[in-house]
């Protein structure tokens, strides 16, 4: 216990001096679109490669950057890492061959309420400054954040959505609060877990639930992202199920900027010929 609460000492101290730029990390996971198999998506992944406990995720060290007032600061970085990758992006994603016609986007997944209620409203101004269309920008939010959202939250992202961003809901499960809540926001996407990609045999429990998930999904006008995509048999079967898209490390694991637009422009030649 004691040593427990020493670390959190020591990340609380250095959060209150840290340099991002120095310590923090922005990777990118990219989200493959199906059947097409081209890169239109990534999700943005922050870790800090911190000094003596190495590389932390996220839900290391939120609670104690909202504790200490930098929450809205790393998030910030990140949308401005997130921005900087598109405009670099671009060029690689829309070559002779792409279809235009399909909107690069990033998303990002805080786990912040104080974001959500304050820096995240901003972040559409803060795109289409960069002369980037509004919908280049992804929130994604749990299901459970969704439903718990407080009014300043709900005013937030009904701000956000209303910029023309997309919002995207995480681990997805169907229940009927959350379609009550759907129809009052722009919700572009749906995220579904790897544990529904568990039993790929016909009539298993977990594929009827899958199946019926994208088609209620679709049927909202809805484009649905299947996580933790691993197997060759997992995508065909998402193939099979009608699912728009797959992330996981079947396509390729979290990567910095640079190992991104190298794996995107690889992608968009393989794709084209």
């Amino acid at each position: 216990m004691q040593t427990g609460a020493m670390r959190y000492l020591e990340i609380d101290n250095d959060l209150r001096h840290i340099v991002l730029e120095d310590q923090f990390e922005a990777l990118y996971q990219p989200i493959m679109a199906l059947p097409s198999c081209r890169i239109q998506m990534a999700e943005s992944i922050i870790r800090w490669n911190h000094p003596r406990y190495g590389v932390l995720e996220q839900n290391d060290f939120i609670q104690t950057a909202e504790e200490v007032g930098m929450v809205n600061a790393v998030g910030q970085w990140s949308i401005q890492q997130a921005m900087d990758l598109v405009r670099l992006w671009q060029p690689a994603a829309l070559g002779e061959h792409a279809n235009e016609q399909e909107p690069i986007q990033i998303g990002i997944h805080f786990m912040s309420r104080k974001v959500i209620e304050g820096a995240c409203r901003h972040w559409p101004d803060h795109v289409q400054a960069l002369a980037l269309p509004a919908h280049t920008l992804m929130l994604e939010i749990s299901e459970s954040a969704l439903l718990g959202a407080r009014p300043e939250e709900i005013a937030a992202l009904q701000s956000f959505s209303d910029a023309g961003s997309w919002i995207c809901i995480n681990d997805f499960s169907g229940g009927f609060s959350t379609l009550c809540a759907i129809n009052q926001y722009r919700i572009g996407y749906l995220k579904i877990g790897p544990a529904y990609l568990s039993g790929q045999t016909t009539g298993s429990n977990n594929r009827v639930i899958a199946e019926a998930l994208i088609a209620l999904a679709h049927k909202l006008g809805i484009k649905v992202i299947a996580t933790g995509v691993e197997t060759d048999e997992q995508r065909c079967w998402l193939l099979e199920t009608g699912c728009d898209y797959a992330q996981g490390t079947l396509i390729a694991p979290p990567m910095p900027k640079p190992d991104f637009l190298r794996f995107v422009q690889a992608a968009g030649q393989k794709t084209a010929s």
